[in-house]
């Protein structure tokens, strides 16, 4: 049977955020394996991680309930709004018009912070906006706002911004409607969810006042966004040398294990594979965070770094362990028995495991910290496996 250790990462992210050595030892097998007598009696063998690493991308967060603004765990986080094409006549005058958010999480303390409104000078496209394609470059929004509003720390505290009428205005047109709003908080202390256009009943509301050519009397129009999304950007980087699995940086992480001291006619009866959570480093803005192992098809190539699509074998599902973290667990645990069988009989060649969320990406911006080779060698992914060999 093959072993490779060294990994290659998936086209799945951007970054590589941490690589551990790969000179540990796996834990011989005991000397009992020698005494025929023992042959058919369950025997375990625990090993130690060979290669443990985690790269990263900034998810898309199209499809979220939540629109975070702020800064909270060195992430800083900008919504942008747009609406359908505004059906008024040139007839028709924009007098006045407010945009409300209404509040729905809190992450982080503080006592509110001043939130500002601009208009959004460029078209983006909801599915693929990110704060590194889109803000801030090729002047995509007005530095000068069109209001400034204070945003409060209780949950629920709704904000209403002032809109400029000659900015609603321009969304009559097919360009208009592409662009939209952006919002900012660059001195928050926390960050604060607010209800988007998926949240019913309780999306973003765009009022408007409008007076028709010869008329006295105003008339009111509410509207609700077509699009809503938050972009984020990491203000400090994560450290390197822990294992990451998050959402909105969508981590995915490798894992191999050096099995080949166990017989390759060993049956295994059971194999574990446990995680260590680094609670300290770990923030939930969920509640918990749904885990999968999975077994990848090719090796992973940690030097030079690549990045490749990642692909599973067809019968990985069946393979697959899922798990969930929440704040209160501190031990993840994984069955990970059909594949150490594989690896074992050669049926498929050993190429470690990769650890990634089943949550919807780019929901929310929870991450849960795994210890590491690196970081704690004692509490680094293990894998336990028990197993038997036929009797002579």
């Amino acid at each position: 049977m093959k072993l490779t250790k060294k990994l290659a990462v998936p086209l799945y992210f951007c970054a590589l955020l941490a690589l551990a050595c790969n000179d540990d030892k796996t834990i011989p097998l005991g000397p009992d394996l020698v005494d025929p007598s023992q042959r058919g009696q369950r025997q375990q063998s625990s090993k130690t991680i060979v290669v443990d690493s985690t790269a990263n991308k900034i998810a898309n967060t199209f499809g979220t309930l939540n629109l975070w603004l702020g800064k909270f765990d060195d992430i800083e986080s900008q919504i942008l709004i747009r609406f359908a094409r505004l059906n008024l006549p040139d007839t028709v005058t924009v007098v006045a018009g407010t945009l409300k958010l209404h509040g729905r999480l809190v992450k982080g303390n503080g006592a509110g912070f001043e939130a500002t409104i601009h208009e959004v000078k460029n078209s983006w496209d909801s599915l693929k906006v990110s704060y590194q394609n889109d803000i801030f470059q090729k002047d995509f929004f007005n530095a000068t706002p069109m209001d400034q509003q204070r945003a409060g720390s209780a949950a629920a505290d709704s904000v209403t911004f002032k809109l400029d009428p000659a900015v609603v205005s321009a969304w009559r047109t097919k360009e208009g409607r592409e662009k939209g709003v952006l919002i900012q908080a660059p001195t928050a202390t926390f960050t604060k969810a607010f209800h988007s256009h998926f949240s019913t009943p309780k999306q973003p509301v765009l009022e408007l006042i409008t007076l028709k050519g010869g008329n006295t009397k105003n008339d009111t129009t509410r509207l609700s966004p077509t699009s809503s999304v938050f972009v984020f950007h990491r203000l400090v980087e994560l450290r390197k040398g822990p294992i990451y699995a998050g959402l909105g940086e969508q981590h995915q992480s490798a894992l191999s294990f050096d099995v080949t001291s166990i017989p390759p006619n060993a049956t295994i009866s059971r194999a574990l594979l446990t995680l260590e959570v680094d609670t300290l480093n770990s923030v939930f803005y969920s509640s918990r965070l749904d885990l999968q192992i999975s077994q990848p098809t090719k090796n992973f190539d940690l030097n030079p770094l690549r990045f490749e699509p990642f692909v599973s074998y067809p019968d990985s599902l069946r393979a697959t362990a899922v798990d969930s973290v929440n704040v209160a667990i501190n031990k993840v645990t994984f069955t990970v028995t059909t594949p150490v069988q594989q690896w074992v009989l050669d049926s498929k060649e050993n190429f470690g495991l990769v650890l990634f969320p089943v949550s919807f990406t780019g929901r929310d911006l929870t991450r849960v910290t795994f210890y590491s080779k690196e970081t704690n060698a004692a509490r680094a992914p293990k894998l336990q496996i028990e197993y038997t060999l036929p009797p002579q």
